[in-house]
């Protein structure tokens, strides 16, 4: 299970890095920058926020992120996992669908998703 881990969270990563590269800085369509930060940037402190355990300033940061980029797919992943770990399963399922409708094949997402019907 630990080794599991590991390599969920080297994906995640790798998938934000080549998200992050791929789309022109990070930003998608909102003025570039919130508060100075890019989408890369609200999602890596969402990203350490969730590792904490405050999903609440996790999804405030998460949702900083999808201000900037609409399509920003592993934020809206990390949103659902956020919410859920907060008790609103239901309202994950709606972030895991964006993040699955944005990138079909989402690793991460389909993990979540399945956790969250156990």
């Amino acid at each position: 299970m630990n080794r599991r881990f590991v390599v969920v969270m080297v994906c995640l990563f790798t998938a934000a890095m080549a998200f992050a590269f791929g789309s022109s800085g990070g930003t998608g369509g909102g003025g570039g920058k919130l508060d100075g930060k890019t989408a890369l940037d609200w999602y890596n402190t969402g990203y350490a926020a969730s590792q904490q355990g405050h999903y609440d300033e996790a999804i405030t940061d998460f949702t900083n992120a999808i201000q900037l980029n609409e399509s920003y797919a592993e934020a809206y992943n990390m949103l659902g996992y956020c919410t859920r770990k907060l008790g609103n399963v239901q309202k994950a399922f709606s972030y895991y669908d964006t993040a699955l409708r944005l990138r079909p094949n989402f690793p991460e997402a389909r993990e979540y998703y399945g956790e969250a019907w156990l």
